[in-house]
């Protein structure tokens, strides 16, 4: 008897651009026993029909078709279905390559949770995504490391990896409904605070496209600063059990990153100045920031002087050094783009 089923749950809305492209990847890999759990969330275009159309031709695919809930509600209707001793969460715009299953196999006895690199696809074009560098093939102990890396970075996604159903399953561990962003966040911490090892993949076996990404940050708004502490309090509660200052110091990071992106965004928006600077002046000051604020790390002149800035509410001056490192930031991203290279913000 098989008991490596894999799961594979693909939450699917308005993907009829790029579903296709996804399935087929999945039914064209090098291992074969699997099933294709497919939750339309209300979709609005012709994406149930190409579903349908998929599952009429190959039995291993299912479809679920439920009103529109968002990505969390549609994964838990998946995870409620799967039959599978392992579960793979992918995107519907997204695709895997042909041997991504069978290498996240690799050694699964000894692990409860592979990790292999991606391939980010974007306006520029395809850029290789290399995570939890410190890792190398072999199996290793969760420790802070791991840990710090699904906090701070793409560790803390749920697609390209290949999780036990039985360490969900035993600990109820859920993706939040509630939430509508970093709900892979919450459900990634909760899921390693559970497991003892993990292990990389060093291949580049997942395609992100982040074409398609219906940007949460393109559609900022003041509140998701707010929003933003309700999960950084829950992360807290997630990892209580870790003592270590190196979890302490990067949940403190995440939190300045928070911070600095809702004051930019503040900068960019179209209200008045006297509306900006008292929105940045609730942000500042704000119960969940006014203590964790005076621990923020220094990184560079401009970034020295904003946090200083911060932590004397001096609410003009953060608004104009806010301003000058995005003015600087463009010249510095011109010219790097004359030389081709790729330049993060």
């Amino acid at each position: 008897m098989n008991n490596k089923k894999i799961s594979i749950i693909i939450p699917v809305y308005n993907a009829e651009k790029y579903i296709s492209k996804c399935l087929d990847s999945i039914l064209k890999q090098t291992y074969i026993d699997f099933e294709v759990i497919c939750v339309n969330d209300g979709s609005l275009d012709d994406s149930l029909s190409i579903i349908e159309s998929y599952k009429n031709k190959d039995k291993r695919v299912k479809v679920i078709n439920q009103g529109n809930g968002g990505p969390s509600k549609a994964r838990n209707c998946g995870l409620d279905n799967a039959n599978g001793n392992y579960i793979v969460f992918i995107d519907a715009d997204d695709y895997i390559e042909k041997n991504f299953l069978g290498y996240m196999l690799t050694d699964i006895n000894n692990t409860d949770v592979s990790i292999c690199n991606y391939i980010e696809v974007d306006d520029t074009g395809k850029h290789n995504i290399s995570i939890f560098n410190f890792l190398s093939e072999e199996v290793s102990n969760i420790n802070n490391s791991i840990i710090n890396e699904v906090i701070s970075g793409p560790g803390g996604l749920v697609w390209g990896k290949l999780f036990k159903s039985n360490i969900i399953k035993e600990n109820n561990i859920r993706f939040n409904e509630n939430y509508k962003m970093c709900e892979d966040l919450l459900f990634m911490a909760e899921y390693i605070g559970k497991a003892n090892k993990v292990r990389k993949i060093n291949k580049n076996l997942y395609i992100h496209n982040k074409c398609n990404e219906n940007s949460i940050t393109a559609n900022y708004k003041s509140e998701m600063f707010f929003y933003q502490l309700e999960i950084q309090e829950r992360l807290k509660k997630i990892i209580q059990n870790q003592k270590d200052d190196d979890v302490n110091e990067v949940l403190n990071k995440r939190l300045k990153d928070i911070l600095m992106y809702s004051i930019y965004k503040e900068t960019k928006n179209n209200k008045r100045l006297l509306a900006k600077l008292q929105t940045i002046k609730e942000i500042i000051n704000c119960e969940g920031i006014y203590e964790e604020k005076r621990k923020f790390k220094k990184d560079g002149i401009i970034d020295t002087l904003l946090v200083q800035a911060i932590n004397n509410n001096n609410v003009i001056l953060i608004y104009f050094l806010t301003v000058l490192r995005d003015v600087l930031f463009n010249i510095y991203s011109k010219f790097k783009s004359l030389s081709g290279e790729r330049v993060n913000a």
